[in-house]
């Protein structure tokens, strides 16, 4: 090399006077990833599901219960710092967590899509979401149109029971029956009640049915059978009524 001076390395000094070298800084940790979210919990399945049946119970029918969530998933850890001669790089930061998944919901315990016969002196109950401690689902789900619902002495029934035919192939009955006497408030029978979307009131077979409560269905009785008894003396429980 021609001329006067020097020629410096890493870390050597250079010519007097000369600025000194400044130090190396090492690498910065990378960012932990964030976590998975938790999966969809599983839907409970129905008791009895299906179009065109007939269903005489006195047993019990439950509609099977929701799964639980899926819990999240744990956020990544921060990458460790850089090492090595110069000034220490920072540390990453841990990810997020994942979210946690949505329970399962609960099945109705019974199910028809149309024109079924559904009677019942037992218990019907409807399943519940997040492994039975969630929402309670629908006792019976009726579409279709054409389906009766038959309560006897003796029915319990945890849940709504939903009707959502209208009018469809003539809607579908509500109706009181059996040949053991009881009793029934026809106030549970309207929208927002235990009994929801029916288009006609029924008796039928031979046995006394009191009858307590406002109808505020919108429809009126036929009577099929048996006898119809009113606990009021207004007949507020009648609605209207008619013999066939």
């Amino acid at each position: 090399v021609n001329g006067v001076g020097s020629i410096c390395c890493n870390g050597c000094n250079g010519r007097s006077g000369g600025a000194s070298w400044a130090s190396a800084t090492n690498g910065n940790g990378r960012i932990g990833g964030s976590g998975g979210n938790g999966g969809t919990g599983g839907a409970g399945g129905s008791g009895v599901s299906g179009a065109s049946f007939t269903l005489t119970n006195s047993g019990t029918i439950t509609g099977g219960n929701g799964s639980t969530f899926g819990l999240s998933g744990s956020k990544g850890i921060g990458g460790n710092a850089g090492t090595g001669s110069g000034t220490p790089g920072s540390s990453g930061f841990g990810g997020s967590a994942g979210s946690a998944g949505t329970a399962g919901n609960g099945s109705a315990a019974v199910i028809s899509t149309g024109s079924s016969t559904i009677t019942n002196s037992g218990t019907i109950t409807g399943g519940k979401a997040n492994g039975g401690s969630g929402t309670q689902a629908d006792a019976i789900s009726l579409s279709g149109g054409g389906n009766t619902l038959v309560l006897e002495s003796g029915s319990t029934i945890s849940g709504n029971v939903v009707s959502t035919s209208g009018t469809t192939n003539g809607g579908d009955t509500f109706a009181l029956g059996g040949s053991t006497n009881s009793s029934f408030n026809i106030g549970n029978v309207a929208s927002g009640q235990q009994y929801q979307g029916f288009n006609a009131l029924k008796e039928t077979g031979s046995a006394t049915w009191t009858v307590t409560g406002t109808n505020s269905s919108g429809h009126g009785w036929n009577l099929d059978g048996g006898t119809l008894s009113i606990a009021s003396s207004t007949g507020t429980e009648l609605g209207s009524y008619a013999f066939t």
